[in-house]
């Protein structure tokens, strides 16, 4: 980062390989990433302080809660930029989340350029934003303690006297005002000059009077003033009027900014399906709901005005069985002033049992009331998603476990503990659950190779995935192993037994050997298969010898036998013959092949069949007969000659 103090980013994103990615890249571009994969982690890593300099917000974060509200619960406790990221680019998604914050909406197909530049602006806006909220400070100081341009006046001569804040807020110096005596005068908006002068012209007494008007500066800005003055003739029946005059134009700003996010924010409380509340206990014991969001009718069903006075319908609706325990929650809160959460269920007509997650901190007041302000969430999908993970974590047909890696002083990876395991695991691994949580794998596995402990450690501490295959000697088995940081320090793995596989890996082996030793045992015979796409399926030395010195090719189990015949009218044979047996029709042919060299074969192809009866490929045994063949030949030209010369005897007689 140049130089600079790394600025740390929260990543969220419920997309495992995504955030992956996304992480990787950032990091690169030299910022320190923290991800989570849902929008309550998001939340919780605020709570855990992590120190956070800037959120990336996925929108849609599966069950739980989205993106938009995990963002609205973060800033309700820390000022931070927050940019959201999405594949969504509808208007009302893009309006939704500039309801919430605007520092960015990026698209999630966009370039890691594109996210990087998002990213340096909004720094520079958060900067901006803390400026300006510095700079309201600095002048509500201002205002308290430097009452704005002291003026004089005469409604004959114009300006008479201004103080040097006349430079600070238009631009002009007391000396160009009094140079000029009706600058003043000229810079009011001409809207509001002949009220201004109607004013003035009309003052005829001590009494003081206030009036708001425009008024230009040197650099055509225009700024709100509340003139506060005063005026009296003086001894040659002049109209002086002495005044201060406020620059309220960041004020009048302010308000309407302030107006602005108060509508923002209450139409945010109006459209979101969580409580926003404040509730409060009387000194007599009671409870009510002041102030609630119209999300109430989502979470208890009921209105806020339902329960303005009393508690009642909202305790009518909370599950038997948890009410007792909600109402203790709430009085030991009360008791300690201690920072009120509870999970429990209510029953609501039409939805059934719902699961409500409550957050709030109390207040004692001067009445002897505790009041807290806080909000409430369903979270029925959350508690219905981890009984599923619960349920496909005992069900699932393949070893599971999940295991904090454990370092040594320089950080190195020397071990790690067992935290749990699934019945599968206990199955295939034949370790219960039971009696390795909570323990060390050299505690009970003394005799674990290293090499599995650091491919692990590389996992937990800098979460990157690993899948391999490897054995294990203390279990003696084969394992198929994925492997991915599910918490800082900790990995989970999935396990598969592939035993059986390597097994049957091996057997496969042993007869390719075996058949390859089979085929080459026989030196003068050409060996070789293809299947029904002509690729090589095995050939002996002896074939490869021979489309090397036939057409210079050298083969390899794969490649197409036809692409490696250089002469056309070989290539024809050969496929035509292959074809004939492909149908079925096993035959013997004489033939001369050979494009660099002619070699005479006596070729005899067969198809092969599979448990199927189908035929899925052919076998071509062939000898080389070219010496026979010559032998041949020059035998009959023997004959000929033998032939002719006997002919000639015969005329001759």
């Amino acid at each position: 980062m140049n130089g600079k103090t790394q600025k740390s980013i929260l990543l969220v994103e419920d997309e495992f390989l995504l955030a992956l990615t996304e992480k990787a890249q950032l990091e690169k571009y030299g910022y320190k990433v923290v991800t989570a994969n849902t929008g309550k982690k998001a939340v919780d890593t605020f709570k855990d302080g992590h120190s956070i300099d800037l959120v990336l917000m996925d929108i849609n974060l599966g069950s739980g809660i989205d993106g938009t509200l995990a963002a609205q619960l973060i800033l309700k406790d820390r000022d931070v930029p927050i940019i959201f990221v999405s594949s969504h680019t509808e208007p009302e998604v893009v309006e939704k989340t500039e309801k919430i914050t605007s520092y960015g909406y990026v698209v999630k197909s966009s370039s890691i350029t594109v996210l990087d530049a998002s990213i340096k602006m909004a720094f520079k806006l958060f900067d901006a934003n803390k400026k300006i909220r510095e700079s309201e400070h600095q002048y509500r100081a201002l205002i308290d303690g430097m009452p704005g341009i002291v003026y004089s006046y005469s409604n004959k001569r114009g300006g008479l006297f201004y103080s040097s804040s006349t430079k600070e807020i238009l631009g002009y110096t007391p000396e160009q005002l009094l140079a000029d005596p009706l600058l003043w005068q000229r810079s009011i908006h001409e809207d509001d000059l002949p009220r201004i002068k109607k004013v003035i012209s009309n003052f005829e007494t001590g009494e003081p009077f206030q009036s708001e008007y425009r008024i230009r500066d040197d650099r055509g800005g225009w700024h709100l003033f509340d003139d506060r003055s005063f005026g009296a003739r003086d001894e040659g029946g002049e109209v002086i009027i002495d005044g201060l005059a406020l620059d309220i134009t960041s004020l009048r700003h302010a308000e309407a900014e302030i107006k602005a996010k108060d509508i923002r924010l209450r139409k945010l409380f109006a459209n979101i399906p969580d409580l926003v509340f404040q509730f409060t206990r009387r000194p007599d014991g009671s409870y009510h709901v002041p102030i609630a969001s119209q999300g109430i009718r989502n979470i208890f069903g009921c209105s806020p005005e339902d329960v303005l006075e009393d508690f009642e319908p909202i305790s009518r609706v909370i599950h038997p069985e948890d009410a007792a325990r909600v109402i203790a929650d709430i009085e030991y809160s009360a008791e300690h002033l201690s920072y009120f959460t509870c999970e429990f269920r209510v029953i609501l007509p039409g939805k059934g049992i719902q699961w409500i997650y409550s957050r709030s901190s109390p207040e004692r007041l001067p009445d002897g009331s505790v009041t807290w302000h806080g909000f409430n969430a369903n979270i029925t999908g959350y508690r219905n998603a981890e009984q599923n993970y619960r349920e496909l974590f005992q069900e699932m047909l393949d070893g599971f476990a999940v295991h904090q890696i454990i370092c040594d002083a320089s950080g190195d990876p020397i071990d790690y503990r067992f935290l749990a395991a699934n019945p599968a695991f206990e199955h295939i691994t034949g370790l219960k659950a039971e009696k390795i949580v909570g323990k060390t794998v050299l505690e009970l596995l003394p005799g674990t190779e290293k090499t599995w402990i650091e491919k692990y450690g590389r996992v937990a501490l800098t979460g990157e995935p690993a899948f391999f295959e490897s054995y294990s000697k203390e279990l003696r088995k084969h394992f198929a192993v994925s492997a991915f940081r599910s918490a800082p320090n900790q990995f989970s793995c999935i396990f598969i037994d592939i035993s059986d596989r390597k097994l049957r890996e091996d057997e496969v082996m042993r007869a390719k050997v075996l058949l390859q030793a089979s085929i080459e045992s026989p030196r003068d015979l050409v060996i070789m298969a293809i299947d029904r796409d002509y690729r090589y399926l095995c050939f002996n030395s002896a074939h490869s010898k021979s489309m090397k010195s036939a057409y210079g090719k050298e083969v390899a189990v794969g490649m197409n036998i036809l692409d490696c015949i250089t002469s056309r009218e070989d290539l024809v044979n050969a496929k035509a013959n292959y074809d004939r047996a492909l149908c079925g029709e096993s035959h013997v042919t004489l033939q001369e092949y050979g494009d660099l060299e002619k070699t005479f074969f006596e070729s005899q192809y067969s198809p092969i069949y599979n448990e199927q009866a189908e035929i899925i490929g052919v076998t071509a045994f062939a000898r080389d007969i070219t010496e026979r063949k010559q032998a041949e030949n020059a035998l009959k030209e023997i004959e000929q000659r033998y032939h002719k010369l006997f002919d000639q005897m015969n005329k001759g007689s």
